[in-house]
Protein backbone atom coordinates (compact mmCIF):
# COMPACT_ATOMS: atom_id res chain seq x y z
CA UNK A 1 0.00 0.00 0.00
CA UNK A 2 2.78 2.42 0.77
CA UNK A 3 4.56 1.35 -2.13
CA UNK A 4 1.39 2.22 -4.55
CA UNK A 5 1.32 5.49 -2.45
CA UNK A 6 5.22 6.10 -3.13
CA UNK A 7 4.70 5.42 -6.90
CA UNK A 8 1.48 7.55 -7.27
CA UNK A 9 3.83 10.84 -5.86
CA UNK A 10 6.66 10.10 -7.94
CA UNK A 11 4.24 10.06 -10.77
CA UNK A 12 2.77 13.69 -9.75
CA UNK A 13 6.16 14.86 -8.68
CA UNK A 14 7.65 13.99 -12.17
CA UNK A 15 4.75 15.39 -13.97
CA UNK A 16 5.15 18.64 -11.88
CA UNK A 17 8.63 18.62 -12.58
CA UNK A 18 7.52 18.05 -16.61
CA UNK A 19 5.30 20.80 -15.92
CA UNK A 20 7.50 23.50 -14.35
CA UNK A 21 9.95 22.97 -17.61
CA UNK A 22 7.37 23.33 -20.02
CA UNK A 23 6.43 26.63 -18.01
CA UNK A 24 9.85 27.61 -18.38
CA UNK A 25 10.67 26.77 -21.76
CA UNK A 26 7.08 28.67 -22.68
CA UNK A 27 8.07 31.98 -20.38
CA UNK A 28 11.70 32.08 -22.47
CA UNK A 29 9.72 31.62 -25.82
CA UNK A 30 7.88 34.30 -24.75
CA UNK A 31 10.69 36.23 -23.20
CA UNK A 32 12.66 35.93 -26.52
CA UNK A 33 9.51 37.07 -28.80
CA UNK A 34 8.85 39.79 -26.46
CA UNK A 35 12.75 41.74 -27.30
CA UNK A 36 12.12 40.69 -30.57
CA UNK A 37 9.31 43.26 -30.89
CA UNK A 38 10.79 45.01 -29.00
CA UNK A 39 14.34 45.68 -30.97
CA UNK A 40 11.94 45.90 -33.91
CA UNK A 41 10.04 48.61 -32.66
CA UNK A 42 13.17 50.59 -31.36
CA UNK A 43 14.24 49.98 -35.03
CA UNK A 44 11.52 51.40 -36.36
CA UNK A 45 11.91 54.51 -34.55
CA UNK A 46 15.32 55.17 -35.20
CA UNK A 47 13.99 55.22 -38.86
CA UNK A 48 11.62 57.01 -38.29
CA UNK A 49 13.87 59.64 -36.48
CA UNK A 50 15.82 59.30 -39.84
CA UNK A 51 13.06 59.82 -42.32
CA UNK A 52 12.03 63.00 -39.79
CA UNK A 53 15.55 64.09 -40.13
CA UNK A 54 15.37 63.90 -44.05
CA UNK A 55 12.11 65.56 -44.21
CA UNK A 56 13.31 68.27 -41.70
CA UNK A 57 16.29 68.62 -43.66
CA UNK A 58 14.25 69.21 -46.85
CA UNK A 59 12.30 71.80 -45.58
CA UNK A 60 15.02 73.88 -44.27
CA UNK A 61 16.74 73.50 -47.75
CA UNK A 62 13.33 74.66 -49.35
CA UNK A 63 12.84 77.94 -46.98
CA UNK A 64 16.84 78.42 -47.93
CA UNK A 65 16.02 78.45 -51.38
CA UNK A 66 12.52 80.36 -50.77
CA UNK A 67 14.36 82.86 -49.00
CA UNK A 68 17.25 83.30 -52.10
CA UNK A 69 13.91 83.45 -54.77
CA UNK A 70 12.78 86.11 -52.46
CA UNK A 71 15.67 87.98 -52.25
CA UNK A 72 16.37 87.53 -55.96
CA UNK A 73 12.79 89.47 -56.33
CA UNK A 74 13.72 91.41 -54.11
CA UNK A 75 16.78 92.34 -55.92
CA UNK A 76 15.10 92.43 -58.66
CA UNK A 77 13.00 95.28 -57.43
CA UNK A 78 15.91 97.14 -56.57
CA UNK A 79 17.38 97.00 -59.88
CA UNK A 80 14.25 98.39 -61.31
CA UNK A 81 13.97 101.36 -58.99
CA UNK A 82 17.63 101.91 -60.13
CA UNK A 83 16.94 101.14 -63.98
CA UNK A 84 17.36 104.83 -65.73
CA UNK A 85 15.36 103.89 -68.34
CA UNK A 86 12.35 102.81 -66.53
CA UNK A 87 13.00 106.25 -64.29
CA UNK A 88 12.90 108.01 -67.37
CA UNK A 89 10.10 106.64 -69.34
CA UNK A 90 7.72 106.61 -66.55
CA UNK A 91 8.86 110.44 -66.33
CA UNK A 92 7.95 111.31 -69.60
CA UNK A 93 4.58 109.46 -69.04
CA UNK A 94 3.34 111.80 -66.42
CA UNK A 95 3.65 115.04 -68.36
CA UNK A 96 1.54 113.39 -71.19
CA UNK A 97 -2.05 114.86 -71.22
CA UNK A 98 -5.27 114.67 -72.78
CA UNK A 99 -6.11 117.46 -74.79
CA UNK A 100 -9.99 118.07 -75.82
CA UNK A 101 -10.16 119.38 -79.04
CA UNK A 102 -13.59 120.25 -80.78
CA UNK A 103 -14.75 118.17 -83.55
CA UNK A 104 -11.72 115.28 -82.97
CA UNK A 105 -10.85 112.87 -80.53
CA UNK A 106 -9.57 113.66 -77.35
CA UNK A 107 -5.67 113.42 -77.59
CA UNK A 108 -2.70 112.40 -75.93
CA UNK A 109 -0.06 115.52 -76.05
CA UNK A 110 3.53 115.68 -74.98
CA UNK A 111 5.54 118.62 -73.48
CA UNK A 112 8.88 119.33 -76.21
CA UNK A 113 10.86 119.71 -72.57
CA UNK A 114 11.17 120.70 -69.10
CA UNK A 115 12.78 124.25 -68.57
CA UNK A 116 14.52 125.11 -65.42
CA UNK A 117 15.30 128.68 -63.81
CA UNK A 118 16.80 129.07 -60.54
CA UNK A 119 15.27 126.05 -59.61
CA UNK A 120 11.90 126.56 -60.49
CA UNK A 121 10.74 124.50 -63.37
CA UNK A 122 7.66 124.54 -66.23
CA UNK A 123 7.11 122.54 -68.70
CA UNK A 124 7.38 123.63 -72.14
CA UNK A 125 4.69 124.20 -74.83
CA UNK A 126 3.26 120.64 -75.77
CA UNK A 127 3.38 119.75 -79.29
CA UNK A 128 1.40 116.94 -81.00
CA UNK A 129 4.06 115.14 -83.51
CA UNK A 130 5.71 113.90 -80.40
CA UNK A 131 3.83 111.44 -79.86
CA UNK A 132 4.66 109.09 -82.56
CA UNK A 133 7.96 108.91 -81.65
CA UNK A 134 6.96 108.44 -78.08
CA UNK A 135 4.48 105.63 -78.53
CA UNK A 136 7.12 104.02 -80.56
CA UNK A 137 9.75 103.63 -77.70
CA UNK A 138 6.68 102.61 -75.51
CA UNK A 139 6.14 100.04 -78.27
CA UNK A 140 9.96 98.85 -77.85
CA UNK A 141 9.54 99.08 -73.51
CA UNK A 142 6.78 96.67 -74.06
CA UNK A 143 8.67 94.25 -76.80
CA UNK A 144 11.59 94.04 -74.56
CA UNK A 145 9.70 94.11 -71.10
CA UNK A 146 6.66 92.21 -71.73
CA UNK A 147 4.89 94.74 -69.62
CA UNK A 148 1.26 95.18 -71.38
CA UNK A 149 0.73 98.62 -69.44
CA UNK A 150 3.03 99.85 -72.53
CA UNK A 151 0.70 98.40 -75.05
CA UNK A 152 -2.09 99.64 -73.83
CA UNK A 153 -0.65 103.19 -73.94
CA UNK A 154 0.32 102.88 -76.90
CA UNK A 155 -3.27 102.27 -78.28
CA UNK A 156 -4.97 104.55 -76.21
CA UNK A 157 -2.39 107.22 -77.56
CA UNK A 158 -2.99 106.10 -81.37
CA UNK A 159 -6.60 107.01 -80.53
CA UNK A 160 -6.07 110.35 -79.59
CA UNK A 161 -4.59 110.83 -82.89
CA UNK A 162 -5.38 109.32 -85.77
CA UNK A 163 -7.64 111.85 -86.71
CA UNK A 164 -4.80 114.66 -86.75
CA UNK A 165 -2.27 115.32 -89.84
CA UNK A 166 0.50 115.71 -88.36
CA UNK A 167 3.60 117.32 -89.81
CA UNK A 168 6.81 115.79 -88.19
CA UNK A 169 10.26 117.07 -87.73
CA UNK A 170 11.97 113.75 -86.83
CA UNK A 171 10.67 110.28 -88.22
CA UNK A 172 7.17 109.17 -88.34
CA UNK A 173 6.40 106.70 -91.23
CA UNK A 174 9.35 104.91 -90.36
CA UNK A 175 7.99 104.23 -86.52
CA UNK A 176 4.27 103.41 -87.94
CA UNK A 177 5.73 100.58 -90.29
CA UNK A 178 7.80 98.89 -87.34
CA UNK A 179 5.05 99.43 -85.43
CA UNK A 180 2.44 97.93 -87.77
CA UNK A 181 4.87 94.99 -88.23
CA UNK A 182 3.90 93.49 -84.51
CA UNK A 183 1.29 90.73 -84.04
CA UNK A 184 0.00 92.91 -81.17
CA UNK A 185 -0.83 95.95 -83.46
CA UNK A 186 -2.66 93.91 -85.95
CA UNK A 187 -5.97 95.25 -85.51
CA UNK A 188 -4.67 98.87 -85.31
CA UNK A 189 -2.52 98.54 -89.04
CA UNK A 190 -5.36 101.06 -90.83
CA UNK A 191 -4.61 103.35 -88.13
CA UNK A 192 -1.25 103.35 -88.70
CA UNK A 193 -0.96 103.51 -92.00
CA UNK A 194 -3.51 106.54 -92.06
CA UNK A 195 -1.23 108.10 -89.91
CA UNK A 196 1.43 107.65 -92.41
CA UNK A 197 -0.56 108.90 -95.32
CA UNK A 198 -1.56 112.05 -94.02
CA UNK A 199 1.49 113.16 -92.68
CA UNK A 200 2.42 116.83 -93.92
CA UNK A 201 5.93 117.33 -94.47
CA UNK A 202 7.41 120.69 -94.20
CA UNK A 203 9.49 122.60 -97.06
CA UNK A 204 7.02 120.11 -99.40
CA UNK A 205 6.24 122.59 -102.08
CA UNK A 206 9.73 123.52 -102.78
CA UNK A 207 11.49 119.93 -102.40
CA UNK A 208 8.53 118.80 -104.55
CA UNK A 209 9.20 121.16 -107.60
CA UNK A 210 12.63 120.60 -107.42
CA UNK A 211 11.96 116.32 -107.60
CA UNK A 212 9.54 116.68 -110.93
CA UNK A 213 12.92 116.45 -112.67
CA UNK A 214 15.57 114.36 -111.32
CA UNK A 215 17.05 111.22 -112.16
CA UNK A 216 16.85 109.23 -108.93
CA UNK A 217 20.08 106.77 -110.45
CA UNK A 218 22.24 110.03 -111.87
CA UNK A 219 24.37 109.66 -108.91
CA UNK A 220 27.86 109.45 -107.94
CA UNK A 221 29.73 108.31 -105.03
CA UNK A 222 33.15 109.38 -106.33
CA UNK A 223 32.16 112.36 -107.49
CA UNK A 224 30.34 113.50 -104.13
CA UNK A 225 32.77 112.14 -102.30
CA UNK A 226 35.87 114.27 -103.52
CA UNK A 227 33.94 117.29 -103.27
CA UNK A 228 33.61 116.73 -99.43
CA UNK A 229 37.15 115.99 -99.38
CA UNK A 230 37.73 119.10 -101.63
CA UNK A 231 39.40 117.26 -104.35
CA UNK A 232 37.26 119.32 -106.52
CA UNK A 233 35.18 122.24 -106.89
CA UNK A 234 31.74 122.58 -104.83
CA UNK A 235 29.30 122.01 -107.64
CA UNK A 236 26.66 125.08 -107.40
CA UNK A 237 22.84 124.00 -107.66
CA UNK A 238 20.92 127.19 -107.70
CA UNK A 239 17.73 125.20 -108.50
CA UNK A 240 17.99 123.04 -104.60
CA UNK A 241 16.32 124.23 -102.11
CA UNK A 242 18.69 124.12 -99.03
CA UNK A 243 17.62 123.77 -95.43
CA UNK A 244 18.17 127.14 -93.71
CA UNK A 245 19.65 126.01 -90.48
CA UNK A 246 20.92 122.83 -88.68
CA UNK A 247 17.22 122.52 -87.48
CA UNK A 248 16.31 122.42 -90.89
CA UNK A 249 18.90 119.66 -91.87
CA UNK A 250 18.19 117.57 -88.92
CA UNK A 251 14.12 117.35 -90.47
CA UNK A 252 15.81 117.19 -94.48
CA UNK A 253 17.69 114.44 -93.19
CA UNK A 254 15.33 112.40 -91.19
CA UNK A 255 12.50 112.94 -94.13
CA UNK A 256 14.72 110.69 -96.04
CA UNK A 257 14.24 107.75 -94.04
CA UNK A 258 10.58 108.82 -93.72
CA UNK A 259 9.69 108.66 -97.46
CA UNK A 260 11.90 105.88 -98.67
CA UNK A 261 9.34 103.95 -96.23
CA UNK A 262 6.09 105.54 -97.31
CA UNK A 263 7.08 104.41 -100.80
CA UNK A 264 7.82 100.51 -99.83
CA UNK A 265 4.57 100.61 -97.34
CA UNK A 266 2.64 101.84 -100.18
CA UNK A 267 4.50 101.62 -103.63
CA UNK A 268 4.65 105.14 -103.68
CA UNK A 269 6.64 106.72 -106.47
CA UNK A 270 5.96 109.75 -105.51
CA UNK A 271 7.73 109.38 -102.37
CA UNK A 272 10.91 108.14 -103.57
CA UNK A 273 11.38 111.15 -105.89
CA UNK A 274 10.31 113.55 -102.85
CA UNK A 275 13.31 111.75 -100.63
CA UNK A 276 15.49 111.77 -103.31
CA UNK A 277 14.84 115.80 -103.30
CA UNK A 278 14.97 116.03 -99.72
CA UNK A 279 18.45 114.10 -100.04
CA UNK A 280 19.92 116.39 -102.92
CA UNK A 281 18.99 119.21 -100.40
CA UNK A 282 20.34 117.65 -96.82
CA UNK A 283 23.29 116.86 -99.50
CA UNK A 284 24.12 119.99 -100.31
CA UNK A 285 23.75 121.50 -97.06
CA UNK A 286 26.43 119.48 -95.60
CA UNK A 287 28.57 119.96 -98.52
CA UNK A 288 28.55 123.77 -97.84
CA UNK A 289 29.09 123.09 -94.11
CA UNK A 290 31.31 120.50 -93.70
CA UNK A 291 33.66 122.21 -91.43
CA UNK A 292 31.03 123.22 -88.94
CA UNK A 293 32.31 121.05 -86.06
CA UNK A 294 29.01 121.48 -84.08
CA UNK A 295 26.84 120.30 -87.29
CA UNK A 296 24.38 118.18 -85.70
CA UNK A 297 22.48 115.33 -88.28
CA UNK A 298 25.03 113.91 -90.24
CA UNK A 299 24.22 110.46 -88.49
CA UNK A 300 20.04 110.80 -90.06
CA UNK A 301 21.78 111.91 -93.87
CA UNK A 302 23.60 108.42 -93.50
CA UNK A 303 20.93 106.30 -92.83
CA UNK A 304 18.63 108.19 -95.12
CA UNK A 305 21.33 106.96 -97.55
CA UNK A 306 21.43 103.11 -96.68
CA UNK A 307 17.29 103.71 -96.94
CA UNK A 308 17.68 105.18 -100.95
CA UNK A 309 20.02 102.13 -101.65
CA UNK A 310 17.51 99.47 -100.10
CA UNK A 311 15.01 101.54 -102.36
CA UNK A 312 17.25 101.46 -105.95
CA UNK A 313 19.62 99.06 -105.44
CA UNK A 314 22.34 101.83 -106.76
CA UNK A 315 25.51 100.95 -104.83
CA UNK A 316 26.74 104.79 -104.49
CA UNK A 317 23.94 105.03 -102.06
CA UNK A 318 25.12 102.62 -100.16
CA UNK A 319 29.28 103.22 -100.59
CA UNK A 320 27.91 107.02 -99.68
CA UNK A 321 26.10 106.26 -96.55
CA UNK A 322 29.47 104.02 -95.03
CA UNK A 323 31.64 107.25 -95.69
CA UNK A 324 29.18 109.40 -94.19
CA UNK A 325 28.42 107.44 -91.23
CA UNK A 326 32.89 107.42 -90.85
CA UNK A 327 32.67 110.83 -90.90
CA UNK A 328 28.99 111.34 -88.85
CA UNK A 329 30.48 109.12 -85.54
CA UNK A 330 33.33 111.28 -84.60
CA UNK A 331 31.16 114.48 -85.56
CA UNK A 332 30.32 116.72 -83.04
CA UNK A 333 30.14 114.45 -79.63
CA UNK A 334 29.80 117.48 -77.03
CA UNK A 335 25.77 117.18 -78.12
CA UNK A 336 23.40 115.44 -76.43
CA UNK A 337 20.85 115.09 -79.59
CA UNK A 338 23.58 114.48 -81.92
CA UNK A 339 24.85 111.72 -80.01
CA UNK A 340 21.43 109.88 -79.72
CA UNK A 341 22.03 110.21 -83.60
CA UNK A 342 24.58 108.62 -83.71
CA UNK A 343 23.10 105.91 -81.71
CA UNK A 344 20.69 105.29 -84.32
CA UNK A 345 23.46 105.40 -86.97
CA UNK A 346 25.31 102.18 -84.67
CA UNK A 347 22.38 100.50 -84.00
CA UNK A 348 21.40 100.66 -87.86
CA UNK A 349 25.13 100.10 -88.81
CA UNK A 350 24.95 96.97 -86.55
CA UNK A 351 21.64 95.33 -88.07
CA UNK A 352 23.78 96.09 -91.74
CA UNK A 353 27.30 94.77 -90.56
CA UNK A 354 26.95 92.41 -87.48
CA UNK A 355 29.61 93.90 -86.12
CA UNK A 356 29.80 94.52 -82.39
CA UNK A 357 31.97 97.41 -82.73
CA UNK A 358 29.09 99.57 -83.14
CA UNK A 359 27.43 98.54 -80.39
CA UNK A 360 30.45 98.93 -78.12
CA UNK A 361 30.75 102.52 -79.13
CA UNK A 362 26.57 103.03 -78.95
CA UNK A 363 27.39 101.68 -75.55
CA UNK A 364 30.28 103.67 -74.75
CA UNK A 365 27.70 106.50 -76.03
CA UNK A 366 25.30 105.79 -73.10
CA UNK A 367 27.98 105.39 -70.55
CA UNK A 368 29.20 109.23 -71.69
CA UNK A 369 25.46 110.39 -71.44
CA UNK A 370 24.82 109.17 -68.17
CA UNK A 371 27.72 110.41 -66.69
CA UNK A 372 27.76 113.74 -67.92
CA UNK A 373 24.02 114.75 -68.92
CA UNK A 374 22.05 112.28 -66.23
CA UNK A 375 20.09 114.30 -63.26
CA UNK A 376 19.16 112.11 -60.63
CA UNK A 377 16.76 114.57 -59.02
CA UNK A 378 15.03 114.67 -62.02
CA UNK A 379 15.09 111.05 -63.36
CA UNK A 380 16.40 113.15 -66.79
CA UNK A 381 18.91 113.68 -68.75
CA UNK A 382 19.40 117.74 -69.80
CA UNK A 383 20.66 118.90 -73.15
CA UNK A 384 22.22 122.53 -71.91
CA UNK A 385 23.08 123.45 -68.59
CA UNK A 386 24.35 126.58 -67.24
CA UNK A 387 24.51 128.29 -63.51
CA UNK A 388 20.67 129.24 -63.41
CA UNK A 389 18.96 127.56 -66.05
CA UNK A 390 18.77 123.90 -67.44
CA UNK A 391 17.24 122.17 -70.44
CA UNK A 392 15.59 118.63 -70.22
CA UNK A 393 14.23 117.77 -73.55
CA UNK A 394 11.50 115.95 -73.89
CA UNK A 395 12.75 113.40 -77.42
CA UNK A 396 16.00 113.42 -76.06
CA UNK A 397 14.92 111.67 -72.94
CA UNK A 398 12.46 108.93 -74.73
CA UNK A 399 15.19 108.14 -77.11
CA UNK A 400 18.07 107.62 -74.19
CA UNK A 401 15.24 105.58 -72.15
CA UNK A 402 15.10 103.15 -75.47
CA UNK A 403 18.55 103.13 -76.38
CA UNK A 404 19.75 102.24 -72.37
CA UNK A 405 16.69 100.11 -71.79
CA UNK A 406 17.61 97.99 -75.03
CA UNK A 407 21.80 97.83 -74.05
CA UNK A 408 22.39 98.64 -70.61
CA UNK A 409 19.80 97.81 -68.40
Amino acid sequence: MELINFLRNKKLILILILLMIFIIIFSFFILIKNNNKKNQKLGDISSSEKNYSKIQNSIFRRKEVDNNILKDEKHQEVKKEENKSLNIINKTVSLGGKEIVPGTNNKMIYPIGIACQNNQCQNQPKDKQLTIPFIWVALQFYKINGNKGFLSLVKDNINYIVDQNLQPNFWHCKFLREMAEMKEMKEDEDKLKKLCQSTALLFFTEINNYSQNIDINNFAYKEIKDEIEGKSLTIKKNNIFLPQNISDFVIFSSYITDLVTKYQWFNSSSSLYLAKGYFDSALRYYINNKNEQRLTGLPLLAIGSFYLYDATLNRNYYDLAFYLANRALILNKESVQNLLYMSFLDEELYKRTNNKVYLEDLKNILDYLEKNFYDSKMNLIYRTKSADYIYYDFLDNVFYAYFYNKYKK
